[in-house]
């Protein structure tokens, strides 16, 4: 049996990119399709922290009363080394909000995709676009099939918002790539049950390592959710020289060990089981438009190479992708798709550029003791690295977040991009 239907826009994927694609979309009027692959919520792994760049876009969606309904409210960060912790609030913007909160992602991509339907938007769960319909760049279709029964759909669409994760098979078909020279991430993390999951902060450990090796690049997490369970991840720059030798498991494993009487862990059976994935960061994926294709979220490697986080990003892009859609058809104009990937450039090209310089900086172990030691004994250094590291640079005041910013902004554009 086969399905035929034609819309105006088709959004592949309904994580946090494709579901705010589609709430954007459908709220101005347009006729979107949001083809998901899973049809019952799944855990997909992440650490589920809202910053405060995400909790202003949820507000700007509508949807800032789901997150004080569902989440965990997260004062800041707590950055640890051994016995020392150094607490840190969010650091206030004048652009965005000010709070964060955790948010398991089954639960939050459920009410994204809910939240994108109430706007209009039609959303196919179960169901896995499996090719674009495509002639010489333009795509004017998505061949899809439904898991369960085998069902074929042809969808015909004017476009497509390519928005189905770090993996995108589907942006792949369409000639996406990630530029294998710059820094990517791997981060691995899994739920334990916690006596401390009311606390409401976050804890960064900086020094993670394999059993009594010297500290690499990259970071461990404890994003406490509220309601009995803590999130455990580490994460690890791909920069470091040794990082195909590292035993993952056993970092992470080390980890939890480390933290384990602190937050009083304890295992939670299956839904404790270690998940892992692979971070494409700073905008190393590239086509990130077509004549008739946008890519947006972790799908264009939208994630933070300074902190390695992606959601806040997802939500900005897939509205990005909206909006430049939502033009294009207002002037009839399918050339406006080109002005999306120079909207990403001027937004966070330099920014994530010079992310990725510091990535290659602190691949080296010795550079990343250093900082440690230095970093550690100074409330002041930490903070303004804690705003660099989410974003959250002003532009009306230059302190020296700001003014660390710029240095290495300028020794960003001398040094050769990888």
């Amino acid at each position: 049996m086969a399905t035929d239907r034609t819309v105006e826009i088709v959004v592949i994927g309904g994580g946090p990119a494709g579901a705010t694609a589609a709430y954007w979309l459908a709220r101005s009027g347009h006729d979107v399709l949001v083809v998901e692959r899973y049809e019952t919520p799944r855990d997909k792994p992440c650490a589920g922290l809202l910053t405060p760049r995400a909790t202003t876009q949820l507000a700007a969606m509508g949807a800032a009363d789901f997150a004080s309904t569902n989440g965990h409210a997260i004062t800041g960060i707590r950055s640890l080394s051994g016995a020392k912790a150094v607490e840190l609030q969010w650091p206030t913007h004048a652009g965005h909000l000010y709070g964060g909160w955790a948010i398991r992602r089954d639960i939050l991509d459920v009410a994204l995709l809910a939240h994108a339907e109430s706007a209009g938007a039609t959303i196919w769960r179960g169901w896995e676009a499996t090719q674009p319909v495509a002639d010489r760049g333009f795509v004017s279709g998505v061949r899809a099939e439904r898991i369960d029964t085998g069902e074929q759909a042809h969808i015909s669409c004017r476009y497509v918002v390519v928005a189905d994760g770090a993996n995108s098979r589907f942006g792949r078909s369409l000639g996406t790539t990630r530029s294998p020279q710059w820094p990517s991430g791997t981060a691995t993390q899994a739920f334990f049950a916690s006596q401390q999951s009311t606390v409401p902060w976050v804890d960064i450990a900086l020094d993670v390592r394999e059993h009594d090796t010297a500290s690499f690049p990259g970071y461990g997490w404890v994003v406490p959710h509220g309601n009995g369970t803590v999130n455990v991840g580490v994460g690890l720059l791909s920069t470091y020289a040794d990082f195909k030798s590292l035993n993952l498991p056993q970092v992470h494993h080390d980890f939890v060990e480390s933290i384990t009487d602190r937050w009083q862990l304890s295992r939670l059976g299956d839904a404790c089981e270690l998940g892992a994935g692979m971070l494409k960061m700073g905008g190393s994926v590239s086509p990130t438009a077509g004549p008739t294709f946008l890519v947006a979220g972790d799908a264009a490697g939208m994630v933070n190479p300074w902190s390695g986080t992606g959601i806040e990003y997802a939500f900005e892009t897939g509205r990005l992708a909206a909006e430049t859609l939502i033009e294009a058809f207002a002037d009839d104009d399918a050339g406006l798709l080109a002005l999306y990937p120079k909207a990403l450039e001027n937004r966070y090209g330099r920014y994530f550029a010079t992310g990725r310089l510091l990535a290659h900086a602190i691949g080296r172990p010795g550079l990343v003791g250093q900082l440690q030691r230095v970093s550690l004994h100074r409330r002041s250094l930490l903070e303004w690295m804690l705003r660099l590291s989410l974003n959250l640079l002003r532009d009306d005041e230059t302190g020296p977040a700001e003014a660390a910013y710029q240095m290495a902004s300028r020794l960003s554009r001398l040094a050769p991009d990888q």
